[in-house]
């Protein structure tokens, strides 16, 4: 088996995936879809984005 050395960048990225697992594993659906509400309100509000909302159908 051949090693390499894994790109730092990459490494980070692995991190930051470990640390949003540890920060959001305890979290019902529920309370996980109501935090990425609120986190995409602040991004909207932040950066002046006007979105049309989107419904999708429910399935019968």
């Amino acid at each position: 088996m051949t090693k390499y050395q894994e790109d730092p960048s990459l490494l980070e990225v692995r991190q930051w995936k470990e640390q949003c697992y540890q920060e959001d594993r305890h979290l019902t659906p529920e309370e996980y879809l109501n935090k990425l509400k609120r986190i995409a309100e602040e991004v909207k509000t932040k950066y002046h984005f006007n979105l049309p909302q989107m419904n999708l159908p429910v399935a019968q």
